[in-house]
């Protein structure tokens, strides 16, 4: 990486493009459990469920810029490789959910079903309700995010720039929800606006401060992790409930500093203790199947056995049953029927 201080001219991370990073891997496997999790609670007011909902999701954005390569390739490029990574797996995500869901619907009644028209209004529009896969909004967003920091990234010629470029879109974005806000727009743009800043943390950290974390003593990491994790999660407690789907941050001199912190938090431990876990990295490297399938599981428990989903120690062994249980259909399904997350067979 080159040197000169943090914001010294274009940094280049020396990680082969193709190569997966160990704890890059782990990282996307706690952050898939954390989604899991939050889904699991049947109280929304939980304060460990807001603890989650404090930071899971930027938690992705921020792993998104982690793995964001420069380019000098044309917007159209770039637009269409983008779009087979996202938008098709959005499609075929919610082509099978809606499928599952009718299934589920004719012989167990576990899920009341919209009309088809209503479901189909809904992956347009990306709203995070009425599409057949709910969670797949985030997909959506994300694309966004990757196209505003392409051109960000194109116009700014510094990392400074790049970096004050980024911190005045999310504030563009958290401005819409705090000021002008008239419901979510279509796929969740003024999210991606925010996201961004997630985005940025995520480019500059892999840059700027991965490699000298790792140099750095193993007590002074865990010191470092405890820290940042205490700091998230007092200055949650301040900011209180928060939703990144609703567009609802609370005070943004909270929210954010807040999101990084925990964000941080699990980075440290990635990078600590969890990348030697073959079980998590794997969770971590199919996360687009647990994206699109786990809610089902976690909705068979609220349905059939709500008492797992009510207490905050029953709901983390529920988020564990849940994340074992797709283990193994998430490895074979990407593998064998990868059209399930929008791949096709090689």
């Amino acid at each position: 990486m080159k040197r000169g201080g943090p914001f010294s001219g274009r940094l280049c991370y020396d990680t082969p493009m193709n190569k997966r990073v160990e704890w890059i891997d782990a990282l996307r496997g706690i952050a898939m459990w954390l989604v899991v999790l939050g889904h699991t609670f049947l109280d929304r007011s939980h304060p460990l469920r807001n603890y989650v909902y404090s930071f899971h999701m930027p938690l992705f954005f921020f792993i998104s810029g982690l793995t964001y390569q420069r380019t000098k390739m044309s917007f159209l490029k770039f637009l269409k490789k983008k779009a087979k990574a996202f938008l098709l797996p959005y499609v075929a995500l919610n082509v099978f959910a809606a499928i599952i869901k009718y299934i589920l619907h004719f012989t167990t009644r576990l899920y009341r079903v919209i009309s088809l028209k209503t479901m189909l209004r809904g992956m347009l529009t990306g709203d995070g309700e009425n599409a057949p896969c709910i969670q797949s909004w985030f997909l959506l967003t994300l694309f966004l995010t990757e196209i505003i920091f392409y051109f960000l990234d194109r116009l700014f010629k510094s990392e400074a720039g790049l970096c004050i470029a980024s911190l005045v879109v999310s504030v563009v974005g958290w401005s819409y929800s705090a000021f002008w806000y008239l419901g979510p727009l279509y796929w969740h743009l003024d999210v991606a606006f925010l996201a961004v800043a997630f985005f940025w943390a995520g480019y500059f950290f892999k840059n700027c401060i991965a490699d000298r974390f790792e140099k750095l003593s193993a007590i002074l990491k865990w010191i470092l992790c405890v820290a940042v994790f205490a700091i998230g999660a007092v200055l949650q407690a301040i900011n209180g409930k928060v939703s990144m789907n609703a567009s609802y941050y609370g005070r943004i001199y909270c929210y954010i500093p807040a999101a990084l912190a925990s964000i941080l938090g699990f980075t440290f431990l990635s990078m600590l203790l969890l990348k030697k876990s073959q079980l998590v990295c794997t969770i971590g490297k199919n996360t687009m199947f647990y994206l699109g399938y786990h809610a089902f599981l976690t909705t068979f428990f609220k349905y059939y056995f709500p008492v797992m989903c009510e207490s905050w120690y029953l709901a983390i062994i529920t988020s564990i049953i849940c994340l074992l249980a797709v283990y193994f259909p998430a490895i074979y399904g990407t593998k064998y029927v990868p059209v399930m997350v929008g791949k096709w067979w090689k």
